[in-house]
């Protein structure tokens, strides 16, 4: 029984795969199995490891027609001869040493999980970076929950390590298949449900392990379930801190540090994707109501970098043609709003076009009871307007589709609009009615148009009679005795006074 399996599972990686099998066969530790599955590779992967295979009986070559996804679970537990397990991804490789520094130290201090460091090589500009321990740590379970924020970098893969097979074994891998089947994170789910079977684990301070960064694609294939994960993993590992007794503050700061940082990255992939302005709305839509994300925002953690990354994408956003249609006009509000951004200049916008979206986002804002800053927003639009300038934004909200004619300078139908309004006795809340009346009357007197100015004032005094304001309604009727003696309107109103 070989002391410990390595499994390695390969797809058209044929640049690399040669490089991975050597490092392996090359370990100054040679009591092992190479578990070495050609996943239905097109190019020549087949034939270098068929050729490996057949030199090192050692290798355990198994092949696939097509291309399967998470099997390995499977194949670890059935397959796994080893007392230790690990895992080398095809287009990666261990330094000579990696099996007998990570076996002595499980021997020596009988750990369930040995880590090592990794030295990241670049493709896409030919530099490094390294991911270690500064020195050897030896930790037990309260040591590993007390020291998460930096251990968590280390157990978010497989690769990289070794685990007692028994670790393997017994692990409950449905929560890998569930975020498997979201697109990504399938890794980071089973080491993290691995971290309650581990009871002592160990980090060294030497680099073992190399991993080839692929260049990133400008362009993505965007999956909606992506944010499913990232929140999933983010419940994960709090459930396991949590199984440590109350968690600290600094570690839900690291957590939102972490989940940033991921949907960062989701909101990446779906900026780039090839669907359309309107779903990639909808899917950022999504991103920002989750009630992960909205518990980020209302909180401390992380809050300039959140407010860096929101203000990037609301940059984003208003530089869209489709936001300024209907759809896009209601979606972009509702994402701004969730960001708690109120954007009182977008470049090659006019104001009455923001008007609008600020009232959009005010709406969307109210149901959360956070319009304030909305309405301060609002009123840096409406205030460069004499007529508006004492209004509040409630008010501009309500008469939005008035207040919208007259930011677009039609003063006439703006009037035309007021007057229809009261004229039909359209219900307008009562404490709109007097100032509704009297942006009438300013406006009629701004058009010098008298007959509509009497108008407003008739309804004015009238709502001050009905209001049982009648100093106010003797005063204004005062004004009127010389100027329109005669006026039957007057006169009645007048006589409801003496009554």
């Amino acid at each position: 029984m070989p002391k410990i399996t390595i499994f390695t599972q390969a797809y058209n990686t044929e640049k690399y795969i040669e490089k991975c099998i050597k490092s392996v066969l090359n370990q100054t530790f040679a009591d092992f199995e190479f578990i070495l599955v050609d996943n239905g590779s097109t190019d020549k992967s087949k034939k270098i490891i068929q050729k490996y295979a057949e030199l090192d009986s050692r290798i355990v070559y198994i092949r696939h027609d097509i291309n399967k996804k998470g099997f390995w679970p499977q194949y670890a537990k059935e397959m796994t001869k080893g007392e230790y397990f690990t895992n080398l991804d095809s287009d990666d490789w261990f330094e000579n040493s990696f099996l007998e520094t990570l076996i002595d130290l499980s021997e020596k201090y009988n750990l369930d999980m040995a880590i090592g460091g990794t030295k990241f090589h670049y493709l896409n500009n030919n530099k490094t970076s390294y991911r270690i321990s500064k020195e050897e740590m030896i930790l037990n379970k309260t040591d590993i929950i007390n020291n998460f924020s930096f251990i968590y970098q280390f157990i978010r893969t497989v690769w990289g390590k070794i685990l007692k097979t028994e670790i393997i074994k017994n692990t409950d891998y449905s929560d890998f298949y569930k975020v498997a089947g979201y697109g990504y994170g399938g890794d980071t789910a089973f080491c993290i449900d691995s971290l309650y079977l581990v009871e002592k684990m160990g980090v060294t301070d030497k680099v073992l392990h190399n991993y080839i960064v692929h260049s990133k694609s400008t362009s993505y294939d965007y999956n909606k379930n992506r944010i499913l994960s990232d929140v999933f993993l983010f419940e994960k590992a709090e459930n396991f801190l949590a199984s440590g007794g109350s968690i600290k503050d600094e570690s839900y700061l690291f957590l939102f540090s972490v989940y940033f940082y991921a949907i960062k990255d989701t909101i990446t992939v779906l900026l780039n994707s090839h669907i359309c302005t309107l779903d990639k709305l909808s899917n950022l839509k999504d991103i920002i109501y989750n009630t992960r994300m909205q518990e980020m925002i209302n909180s401390e953690y992380v809050k300039s970098e959140t407010r860096i990354l929101f203000n990037q994408i609301g940059k984003w956003l208003l530089s869209q043609e489709e936001v300024q249609n209907n759809e896009g006009l209601d979606l972009a509000a509702t994402i701004l709003a969730g960001m708690r951004l109120y954007p009182n200049e977008i470049n090659g916008w006019d104001e009455k076009m923001i008007f609008i979206l600020l009232i959009k986002i005010k709406e969307n804002l109210s149901k959360m009871n956070l319009s304030k800053d909305a309405d301060v927003a609002i009123l840096c639009i409406t205030s460069k307007l004499p007529l508006l300038r004492d209004l509040n934004a409630d008010f501009l909200s309500f008469f939005r589709e008035i207040i919208f004619h007259l930011l677009d300078d039609d003063e006439i139908e703006t009037q035309n609009q007021i007057y229809n309004v009261i004229s039909k006795g359209i219900d307008i809340p009562d404490e709109y009615f007097e100032s509704f009346i009297s942006l009438g009357m300013n406006l009629s007197a701004k058009m010098e148009q008298a007959d509509s100015f009497i108008f407003f004032k008739k309804q004015k005094i009238s709502l001050y009679i009905d209001r049982g304001q009648f100093t106010d309604a003797l005063n204004e009727l005062a004004d009127w005795d010389e100027i329109l003696p005669d006026d039957v309107d007057f006169e009645n109103m007048r006589k409801r006074l003496t009554k």
